[in-house]
């Protein structure tokens, strides 16, 4: 359900613990790579005003096969497309005074193994470290829950447990960039 999803609990987890009206607007579209995501961000900025833009990545943006990203420490893919919009989202939100950050989607596959996350999430940190990203990586949290049903049956998405979580997550990381309301 639509108030299920991480974008309507993140929206009342920081609402709750700033006192301010908060919008989160969810312009995620399957299908979209990095490069769709900062035309996304463009094209909504001006209309939106955002305080902050938070680009949600999963191990699609680099490669259609996700699963192939996971299998190496060396992660196939095309990073060094990923790290030029990146960079160009950064500079578009460094230059309209938008802060912003980059939240890892965790993949039901890299909850059995840290093994199978290290390459993966070594290459991004070190993308967004080298671009001034700041990064929200909810892999620990993950992993301390795996034994919940965090994905749908059969899917790579998540569940509403797994929604849930990762709202937490990213409120635990915005609530200090989100205005709140004076007392």
């Amino acid at each position: 359900e639509e108030t299920e999803t991480f974008c309507v609990q993140l929206e009342e987890e920081l609402q709750q613990s700033t006192g301010c009206k908060t919008l989160v607007a969810n312009s995620g579209v399957i299908g979209y790579s990095t490069e769709q995501e900062y035309y996304t961000l463009e094209e909504l900025a001006p209309q939106l005003r955002p305080d902050v833009a938070v680009l949600c990545f999963y191990a699609n943006d680099v490669h259609r096969d996700h699963r192939a990203v996971f299998r190496s420490r060396n992660p196939a893919g095309d990073w060094s497309s990923a790290e030029r919009w990146l960079e160009r989202g950064a500079a578009f939100c460094r230059r309209n005074k938008i802060r912003f950050a980059v939240a890892v989607i965790p993949d039901r596959s890299q909850m059995t193994s840290r093994a199978i996350r290290i390459g993966y999430q070594q290459r991004l940190e070190a993308i967004t470290a080298k671009l001034g990203i700041y990064l929200i990586d909810p892999d620990e949290r993950f992993l301390a829950h795996r034994t919940e049903p965090l994905w749908l049956p059969g899917d790579d998405h998540f569940a509403p447990a797994g929604h849930a979580l990762f709202a937490q997550s990213l409120a635990d990381h915005l609530r200090a960039w989100v205005p709140r309301k004076a007392d």
